[in-house]
């Protein structure tokens, strides 16, 4: 998948939060991060860092890349990752956002996928 935003050449006091998403990241092969923070506070900029390690690399790079700028542009976002790399958990709703949205909760309810919620 390509990365939305493109990597800074020089990043400074970055690395704890680089580490620490990449690190949750290579915790298990399931691993969902959601990294969390104020507009501005350079979350975009991590999550690029993080996907362009090559520890990240070698285990097949990004899956899905939300930027959720907005419930409606987040929502949007999480229906067209599922109808790509999951479309059984959508099947039978495509055209109805709202049950979609509600049978992607329910399946990420019941996964043993982890996530991590990290703020910067």
């Amino acid at each position: 998948m390509s990365i939305p935003v493109a990597r800074e050449h020089i990043l400074v006091g970055r690395e704890t939060s680089i580490d620490t998403v990449t690190t949750q990241l290579l915790a298990s092969p399931c691993t969902r991060v959601l990294i969390h923070g104020d507009p501005g506070v350079g979350k975009d900029t991590v999550a690029a860092e993080v996907v362009h390690t090559d520890n990240v690399q070698q285990l097949g790079g990004l899956q899905a890349w939300l930027q959720a700028s907005s419930d409606l542009v987040f929502r949007r976002q999480l229906i067209n990752v599922f109808l790509t790399h999951r479309p059984w958990v959508v099947e039978g709703c495509e055209t109805d956002a709202s049950t979609c949205v509600k049978k992607i909760f329910a399946f990420l309810h019941a996964s043993d996928e982890e996530l991590s919620l990290i703020h910067i």
